[in-house]
């Protein structure tokens, strides 16, 4: 029973890392027979632990996991130990602080603190933020490995939402890398017209960025200028709550 498990989770871990992958790389990555694979394979597919691409006979994680994330967020230590924080920006700036984490190669908003003036913005905890024209997605994809960048290019279409939304992949690169020697991103109403946003990355103990702050408001109140001399208080804040996740600043790289 637990050799069965133990290939349960084998599997599971291989497509996690080689999503749209086929059966027989699978079988190769894992040093296991196709037969045996394809039949516990089928199994994962019927409980929507798998999804299979019928047309291109690839597999990726399936929508069973999404169920967990409501659960797995409330359990997130990230949340307990960015909360002070989050509150904290929140009544110095009066505007809408996210926090907002990596979940299998998806950006995913994990807590909330709302606007204190009237006119607030629209995003729900636990709704995916679009990963190149989000302050939230950019400063956490931007330090990822150039494989895991590219990943998130080859499965995400970088449709408009605005006319500043950036699509070009040449272009995002360069936004990307200007996010590293800044240390923070921007959203110049990429997402959405008259929304900008900071945002700083939150690293753990192994020095990964694997969550980020922001500060959103609308144009009809703060200047880019008046956003960007936030930039201290926020990063400030981010390198709070990564030094409590076990990250020491004086390693950053």
């Amino acid at each position: 029973m637990i050799k069965s498990y133990d290939k349960l989770v084998k599997i599971l871990d291989f497509v996690k890392q080689n999503p749209n992958v086929k059966l027989q790389d699978i079988a190769d990555g894992l040093d296991m027979s196709k037969s045996t694979l394809h039949r516990i394979v089928m199994e994962l597919v019927d409980y929507a632990f798998l999804s299979r691409d019928e047309e291109r006979l690839t597999y990726k994680l399936g929508s069973k996991f999404l169920e967990y994330i409501s659960t797995v967020i409330d359990n997130l230590d990230i949340r307990s130990e960015s909360s002070d924080i989050i509150s904290q920006l929140n009544q110095s700036t009066m505007e809408t602080i996210h926090l907002a984490i990596m979940v299998d190669n998806r950006i995913i908003y994990v807590d909330k603190r709302e606007s204190l003036h009237s006119i607030r913005l629209y995003s729900v905890v636990g709704k995916e933020a679009p990963f190149y024209c989000t302050g939230v997605g950019k400063a956490i994809v931007a330090f990822q490995k150039p494989e895991i960048i590219e990943l998130f290019k080859s499965k995400y279409a970088c449709k408009n939402y605005t006319e500043n939304t950036i699509t070009d992949y040449e272009e995002l690169d360069k936004e990307f890398s200007r996010i590293r020697s800044e240390g923070v991103a921007y959203d110049l109403e990429e997402h959405e017209s008259g929304v900008i946003c900071i945002a700083a990355p939150i690293l753990n103990h192994n020095k990964q960025v694997i969550a980020s702050i922001s500060i959103t408001t609308i144009k009809q109140r703060f200047s880019v200028d008046q956003l960007k001399g936030l930039k201290n208080d926020l990063v400030a804040g981010a390198d709070t709550v990564s030094m409590r996740l076990g990250y020491r600043k004086e390693n950053r790289e």
